[in-house]
């Protein structure tokens, strides 16, 4: 029951996706907590509160955020605790930001350095063109 920078990479994604709003809303369900030993640990060692700390940090939030351990063993009960936490005002998302956004907007900056860079290109080649005698062609010499 780790908060680990592979978890944390991934709840930064899903907050750049849905935006801040996200943190709001978010309830974390972790699995492969069985009644017995697993869930006694996950107590006694405070691991809900330590997750908690942590992604208060990354969220920039005062939240007591839901976190919810569930077993094969506890699935129906714990399913009850799952339902009450959800909100009771739907999440609605006004736009999500999609990666694909980020990827188009870098690309335009690249065409746009692209023909920047072509413009100079072709004035200095108007410079070099200016320069040089353009030699005529002659019968003489191909």
């Amino acid at each position: 029951y780790r908060f680990d920078a592979d978890f944390q990479q991934k709840l930064k994604h899903l907050a750049n996706i849905f935006g801040d709003d996200l943190w709001d809303n978010l309830i974390i369900v972790l699995t492969h907590v069985e009644k017995g030993i697993g869930q006694t640990q996950f107590i006694q060692n405070n691991k809900a509160d330590e997750m908690r700390r942590e992604i208060a940090k990354l969220s920039n939030r005062n939240i007591v955020y839901p976190i919810i351990p569930v077993g094969l063993d506890n699935y129906k009960d714990k399913l009850g605790l799952f339902i009450n936490e959800i909100p009771n005002g739907r999440f609605i998302c006004d736009r999500i930001k999609s990666p694909i956004d980020s990827l188009k907007a870098r690309e335009q900056t690249v065409v746009d350095n692209m023909s920047a860079i072509q413009a100079k290109v072709d004035g200095i080649q108007k410079q070099i063109d200016t320069l040089i005698p353009k030699k005529k062609k002659n019968n003489n010499n191909p």
